[in-house]
């Protein structure tokens, strides 16, 4: 554990703030009241980019956030990183309905996996802590590893229903074992399919069966997060019907 090479940098505090980005990747844990998201994590640049947000619940006059940085060695459990610049609660105005900030971290170590543990506070006009929560990112990971998405899905009758062509790509750096994609269909699952193993760059369509698409259809890779990959921010894909 490499604690003196860690540099920590807060980057964003908005006090309040509207829902996420397009650009945002999806790896998000949490609830209506508090989340946490991995917007960005660079093997090459050596850092990651976490983002807590929270929603007041009545009887709220200010929000508090503040992150914790874990990290694990390879075959080691999560332990806490010793940063001083994580210490300190971030705190909303008050008054606000949403509370967000953004945490870089920098000088992160090759080969570790890295994740924020958030912790929430819920404070009334006095200054009281009325609720409390504490949630843990997904993991971003500095090892040398697979990285499974989901590039397109198409779609041809069949029957009554359609055949769907999902298409699917590891563009890590070593091979990703077999897998499954699980696909959706204007909101209802359809069913699974089998994803052999793939080298790195390699690609693969695999096909699922299912009801006729009237709105949209989406596809997830790997769903029971059995495979351990340098992202899993792009597992998911959606567009309207192919």
């Amino acid at each position: 554990m490499r604690f003196w090479v860690m540099f920590i940098a807060a980057v964003l505090c908005a006090s309040c703030v509207g829902a996420a980005t397009a650009s945002e990747p999806l790896s998000t844990a949490g609830t209506k009241q508090a989340s946490v998201r991995v917007l960005d994590c660079d093997r090459a640049g050596q850092e990651a980019l976490f983002r807590g947000a929270m929603r007041r619940v009545p009887g709220t006059r200010r929000m508090a956030i503040r992150f914790t940085l874990l990290e694990r060695d390879p075959g080691d459990r999560f332990r806490r990183v010793r940063a001083p610049g994580l210490l300190r609660w971030k705190k909303s105005r008050a008054g606000v309905r949403r509370f967000a900030h953004r945490q870089r971290v920098r000088g992160l170590s090759n080969g570790s996996d890295y994740r924020v543990r958030v912790d929430y506070r819920w404070l009334n006009g006095e200054g009281r802590v009325i609720r409390r929560r504490r949630l843990n990112s997904r993991t971003c990971s500095l090892a040398v590893l697979p990285n499974l998405r989901v590039r397109g899905i198409e779609g041809t009758p069949e029957g009554a229903g359609t055949r769907y062509a999902i298409g699917v790509e590891n563009d890590g750096e070593t091979d990703s074992p077999e897998t499954s994609v699980r696909l959706g269909v204007d909101g209802k699952g359809q069913g699974f399919a089998t994803v052999p193993p793939l080298a790195p760059g390699e690609s693969t369509a695999v096909s699922v069966s299912g009801t006729r698409c009237q709105l949209r259809v989406r596809a997830v890779v790997d769903p029971a997060l059995s495979v351990r990959e340098s992202g899993e921010g792009d597992n998911a894909f959606a567009r309207g019907c192919p």
